[in-house]
């Protein structure tokens, strides 16, 4: 046992001087401030709305830690080196979460317009289903205005499918009446053949045509509300004032684009009837066979088929408007 009193010191281990031991202090606070001001850097630059340079970034991060190191300078004790050092460190700490927080913020903001677009696209691809005319309105699902988004985007989302669905349920409605009335069986052979001076087919024509002013206003009706489901949005002022100045822009083109679709129909509609009246006033030379329609005579049948290209040409027209209509009501994105 060693008499002697004393601190005991390991064999071949020299105590650190005076100097090491403050170097040492300093080696942890100053490898955190440049960790704490690399991954400050990198997300400045992240969240930059525009393109910015390493040297940008750099001005905008050091202005608050000089402005903090002079501020707390007044005082004599945070005046020496190792002081301003932790100060700098503390204010690149709270620059960092601060920037952290609206990362994150802009992360989850991403996500809700990116479920936002995509309830839009889905809205949208039911709409082309049924511009397109392959599949009967019932094969097509209704479209559910409840939105997958939350906040602003939700709400706009929420709008835009309100409006996708009226316009489907307006479809849907109006080829079912269309349907009741017989229209889809007006040329049909086998009915011509047994329609006696084809008074049921006037009379399917003449449903229809009534049918054109009722769905019309309803189309113009829809147009009108487009400001107060605007106005019922829960989204910030300045976004519903320049949504509601949009509608207000747009309102006499896409009001032309409603009374221009229902034209077409009408006209339509006016050369079926002059087939009919083709087929009533030629009667004695027609007949059905097997399951479609022969005429005696050339001319009549080159006056039926001119009635027929007619309706096709006014029909790709309608797909034509019903594309850009498209196009104008649904974004395909959200900004």
């Amino acid at each position: 046992m060693n008499p002697q009193s004393g601190p005991i010191q390991a064999q071949g281990q020299a105590p650190l001087s005076a100097a090491a031991q403050r170097r040492a202090g300093w080696l942890l606070p100053l490898l955190l401030a440049c960790a704490v001001y690399m991954a400050e850097g990198t997300l400045r630059m992240l969240l930059a709305r525009q393109p910015a340079t390493s040297l940008e970034v750099l001005g905008m991060m050091a202005v608050p830690p000089l402005l903090a190191c002079a501020l707390f300078a007044i005082g004599k004790r945070f005046r020496n080196p190792r002081s301003q050092l932790y100060i700098a460190l503390a204010v690149g700490l709270v620059m960092l979460l601060g920037d952290a927080g609206q990362a994150w913020s802009r992360i989850e903001q991403n996500r809700q317009r990116e479920l936002a677009s995509a309830g839009i696209r889905d809205a949208m691809t039911v709409l082309r289903r049924m511009a397109g005319g392959a599949e009967k309105p019932g094969a097509l699902p209704d479209i559910d205005p409840t939105p997958r988004a939350h906040g602003a985007y939700g709400e706009l989302e929420r709008a835009v499918k309100t409006v996708a669905g009226q316009r489907l349920a307006q479809h849907k409605a109006y080829v079912k009446d269309l349907d009741d009335i017989g229209l889809p069986r007006l040329f049909d052979p086998g009915r011509l053949a047994r329609d006696t001076g084809l008074v049921e087919s006037r009379m399917i024509l003449e449903l229809a045509g009534r049918l054109l002013p009722t769905y019309r206003q309803r189309n113009q009706q829809a147009l009108d509300e487009m400001p107060a489901l605007i106005r019922a949005l829960d989204i910030d002022d300045d976004a519903r004032t320049r949504m509601l100045d949009g509608v207000a822009a747009q309102r006499q083109a896409r009001l032309r684009d409603v009374n221009r679709a229902w034209d077409l129909e009408t006209r339509i509609l006016d050369e079926f009837g002059q087939m009919i009246t083709l087929l009533d006033d030629n009667r004695p030379y027609w007949v059905a066979r097997g399951g479609q329609l022969l005429f005696e005579r050339d001319d009549d049948l080159a006056r039926y088929r001119k009635h027929q290209a007619r309706v096709d040409a006014l029909v790709r027209e309608q797909d034509q408007l019903g594309a850009q209509q498209l196009a104008s009501l649904l974004p395909a994105t959200l900004p």
